[in-house]
């Protein structure tokens, strides 16, 4: 019963290191992404005309990108279109 309860302690024990790893590893990830917000909300703050045009530009990148990736490309049209 005693090496039971020792391996059950030691295998707990590796277990909330393994978890306080992982926690320590979003709290990382959650500062990064506030201070990302932080920036932002200081740059619209301080330059709002340059946030404004720059999101228009973000979404016309992805409106041009949306619109590449729903229009099928065909190689043999562009082949004989070329050739024409």
């Amino acid at each position: 019963m005693f090496k039971s309860d020792v391996a059950d302690q030691q295998f707990s024990l590796e277990t909330a290191i393994e978890n306080m790893d992982k926690m320590s590893r979003e709290l990382k990830k959650l500062n990064v992404q506030s201070q990302l917000l932080l920036c932002d909300l200081t740059l619209n703050f301080n330059h709002p005309v340059k946030t404004t045009v720059a999101r228009e530009v973000e979404e016309e990148k992805i409106d041009s990108e949306e619109l590449s990736n729903s229009i099928p490309l065909n190689a043999d049209v562009s082949i004989t279109n070329s050739s024409l």
